[in-house]
């Protein structure tokens, strides 16, 4: 089975165009959106119509989360946001699950962790600084996921970097953002 994985579009219509184009050369299987879809300034509504007709969101972001009214906080950018979407945005993400299953069971897809698109699976935080996680704590994160139940890879994006790590036989893979344009690049990648 292929699989085309992008996340992390925060409403950059003009960089997930690019992505799109290339997922469509590739001609994948399925398409996984790993969430963080409209939250951003270049063109936000835009964003939104090309995942809804070509790759909707397959699992729920933190910032789906705050469009959806889930987590307080940034009221300024979710009116905004709210006042270029369509009405039935929030909802639409709000039952979104934190991850899913595919490829038979081999494949999980999420957005921080499977425990919670706040979570950074691949990263700690320690005070000021942030490290690569350690394996204990990537077996904790993981949960039930594992290669003993045929768990074979699990997909996340949140942190806006590629990262890769093998633990106990599931590969761990963070496939990065759509476009860093939150740290002034928005160019596809």
């Amino acid at each position: 089975m292929r699989l085309a994985v992008f996340g992390d579009v925060h409403g950059n219509r003009f960089a997930l165009e690019a992505v799109l184009e290339d997922i469509r050369q590739s001609a994948p299987d399925a398409v996984l959106n790993l969430g963080d879809s409209v939250w951003g300034a270049a063109d936000p509504a835009g964003a939104w119509a090309l995942q809804a007709e070509h790759a909707p969101v397959t699992v729920r972001g933190n910032t789906d989360e705050r469009v959806a009214g889930m987590r307080p906080g940034k009221e300024r950018m979710r009116s905004w946001l709210l006042a270029q979407l369509p009405a039935s945005v929030p909802g639409t993400l709000a039952v979104l699950p934190t991850f899913v299953d595919t490829a038979d069971g081999e494949v999980r897809a999420a957005h921080g962790s499977p425990r919670s698109p706040w979570e950074d699976l691949l990263l700690t935080e320690e005070g000021e600084h942030t490290r690569p996680a350690h394996f204990k704590e990537l077996r904790e994160r993981l949960g039930n996921f594992t290669f003993d139940s045929g768990g074979r890879v699990c997909i996340v994006g949140h942190t806006h970097h590629e990262m890769l790590a093998v633990v106990d036989g599931v590969t761990v893979v963070n496939a990065g953002p759509v476009s860093r344009q939150k740290d002034g690049l928005p160019l596809a990648r």
